[in-house]
């Protein structure tokens, strides 16, 4: 297993900064993603890293060793494209032993090691068949098999699941977090499938315009992101634009005004630096607050159901507030019988433990 170590790396394309020092430490034998939009960098560092593009700055180790002046075949990394790139003259067992024909291997260590990969991905049996007479599925299996056979010291993985549909990418993320799990190789994985990065990875990094916004596990990302961009990007997320009304030091909690006379109360650790906030609030945290019993001033807002999205276990609704924002609000494992209606007026409530507060103006709002 493998640590690799990137240190203020940087590449530009002309006037263009695609990373603009990035600073990263993937721990042996963990499985790491890079999650972000397109065009954030996390590709181009995928690529920095196998050493298929050169970086203007900055070093990247392995173990403590720098590879920089090392080419891509020297690097001993495994691959996984998002197109496959499997050849389509060669059949199973060719594809998977091709890196270790490269590397001069024996005949019988080839043939070892293709059987011991092809049972580990589960095509064992299929080895005589052509690309042509597999499934999506299948060939991906194949790409992986052909990466990991050469016992690489890291895996990278772009975006491979990109081209399987939903129900497909579902399980084949599963099976290359077991795979990866029983191996144990050092993984980077690249992705702008927020769902998908949350449900295979050990830590992940959010990149946004060649910059990392937050490193943390998937729950810290999604529980506690560290900025704006980072709740707005990872999940669904409701903001508010909001005024500092008052903070009380002692109690950690502040009271914003967001209009419209409404105020809402949230936990706030630091003392306050500005004046403009905005506050985060996830789908599932906002409730439908009974009219008659609640304080309509605090923590509450007031509109109609606009649009409802039925998906068995949950619902989602898009609620129009009487200011006109539109609010997202998940409820999981809902009543049949107590379905909202579309225009059917609501008021939304949120415990202040789930208001996320962050400085400056909402995004886009």
């Amino acid at each position: 297993m493998t640590q690799v170590k990137i240190e203020n790396v940087q590449k530009r394309y002309g006037n263009v900064a695609v990373l603009k020092g990035v600073n990263l430490v993937i721990e042996p034998g963990e499985f790491f993603t890079l999650l972000g939009p397109s065009g954030c960098g996390k590709t181009t560092l995928l690529r920095t890293i196998a050493g298929f593009l050169t970086q203007d700055a900055g070093t990247i180790s392995f173990d403590g060793e720098c590879i920089d002046p090392m080419p891509a075949h020297k690097r001993n990394t495994g691959m996984v494209f998002q197109n496959y790139a499997i050849f389509p003259h060669l059949n199973v067992f060719d594809n998977v032993a091709y890196g270790l024909r490269n590397r001069k291997f024996s005949r019988q260590e080839i043939a070892d090691k293709v059987a011991n990969v092809l049972k580990l991905v589960r095509l064992e049996g299929l080895e005589k068949r052509m690309p042509r007479e597999l499934s999506g599925g299948q060939q991906q299996r194949v790409v992986l098999a052909r990466a990991m056979v050469i016992e690489p010291r890291v895996l990278l993985m772009d975006e491979p699941l990109s081209n399987l549909d939903a129900k497909l990418r579902v399980a084949m993320r599963g099976d290359i977090r077991a795979m990866q799990r029983k191996v144990g190789i050092t993984t980077i994985y690249v992705t702008h499938d927020q769902e998908e990065a949350l449900a295979i990875s050990d830590r992940i990094a959010v990149m946004d315009a060649g910059q990392v916004q937050q490193i943390g596990k998937p729950a810290e990302v999604y529980v506690k992101p560290a900025n704006q961009f980072v709740a707005d990007f990872v999940g669904s997320t409701n903001l508010l634009d909001a005024k500092l009304v008052k903070h009380d030091a002692t109690a950690k909690r502040a009271m914003f005004d967001v209009g419209n006379g409404i105020q809402w109360q949230a936990i706030m650790l630091d003392a306050p630096s500005a004046q403009q906030y905005s506050l985060a609030i996830r789908p599932e945290s906002l409730t439908f607050a009974n009219s008659n019993a609640h304080n309509e001033t605090l923590n509450c807002l007031a509109g109609q159901i606009a649009d409802a999205s039925y998906g068995g276990a949950m619902i989602r609704y898009q609620i129009r507030l009487d200011s006109g924002r539109i609010m997202l609000v998940q409820d999981h494992n809902p009543d049949q019988i107590a379905l909202k209606q579309i225009g059917e007026r609501v008021q939304l409530v949120c415990d202040p433990t789930r208001v996320l507060v962050f400085e400056g103006g909402a995004r886009g709002g």
